[in-house]
């Protein structure tokens, strides 16, 4: 169980095999530890982003950290692998989008998988309870198009800005 709770080891197993045969391996230890609330959360974050850890296996760090961040307070095992991938984040330059704190909706209650599609410069994410479309031609040119409240801080050039709503940072990228 807790080479499931190791980011290198997750990071590892996504590299080199199917996130079917990662799900697997998650499914064989739940049935072992049935109770093991950790386990469960870190498993169906992983059945959530499918579609993001066929695409690159580094997007696991974002679903930990969208997904988990504000989950860990007395999980051990949760915490530690959040601040690894909180700590990777900015190590790896195929990321060019990483969560600042929890933003995604926690695995859970109706929320069991999402649907991803890609048109053109268009991304779309579907997810039972919400859903989210980003159209990154019109950053500049239609900021009607955002929630309200959205700001996009310019930090130093294109390589490095971070987007908020209200007062809270939901995304930066490098």
């Amino acid at each position: 169980m807790d080479a499931l709770c190791n980011l290198d080891f997750l990071l590892a197993k996504l590299q080199g095999i199917s996130v079917a045969e990662v799900l697997q391996d998650f499914n064989m230890a739940l049935d072992m530890y049935k109770e093991d609330d950790e386990l469960r959360l870190i498993s169906n974050t992983v059945k959530i982003g499918v579609p993001a850890l066929r695409e690159n296996h580094y997007n696991i760090i974002n679903e930990l950290i969208g997904r988990l961040k504000e989950s860990t307070t007395g999980r051990k095992n949760l915490e530690k692998l959040v601040n690894s991938a909180v700590k990777m984040a900015t190590l790896i330059d195929s990321l060019p989008l990483v969560p600042y704190n929890q933003c995604l909706p926690s695995p859970g209650g109706a929320l069991i998988s999402q649907l991803l599609a890609h048109t053109g410069k268009r991304v779309i994410s579907h997810c039972m309870h919400f859903s989210i479309k980003l159209d990154v031609s019109s950053l500049s040119s239609s900021p009607s198009a955002f929630p309200k409240g959205l700001t996009i801080n310019d930090l130093g050039g294109p390589e490095e800005m971070k987007m908020k709503i209200g007062n809270e940072f939901i995304f930066s990228w490098r």
